[in-house]
């Protein structure tokens, strides 16, 4: 399905460019998608890794540990988003995704 091709796709482009925060937020919700919370967590961690005032990298953080459940991440990242979004006035509620 579309989202088993954007996984290996992600991963193909991660092979030569490792730093492409995109990509990464792109494997973590194709995995999300797919029911690999435990590897969308790893994805959306390299996303704030890779910058931690990316909003959508915590609510994909926050949407994974809900799914875990693992309430105390999900806590830690609602409060990230919720401060990013004071700052920026990004709407904190605001989480679409193209694919679904």
């Amino acid at each position: 399905g579309v989202y088993a091709v954007a996984v290996r796709d992600a991963r193909r482009a991660l092979e030569t460019e490792p730093r492409r925060m995109d990509v990464y937020q792109i494997l973590g919700r194709a995995l999300e998608a797919q029911g690999d919370a435990a590897g969308a967590l790893a994805a959306f961690d390299h996303v704030v890794e890779l910058d931690p005032r990316s909003v959508d990298g915590w609510r994909g953080i926050a949407r994974v540990a809900d799914a875990l459940p693992d309430a105390a991440r999900a806590q830690e990242a609602r409060q990230r988003i919720e401060a990013l979004s004071g700052e920026s006035g990004i709407d904190a509620s605001d989480d679409t995704w193209p694919l679904d």
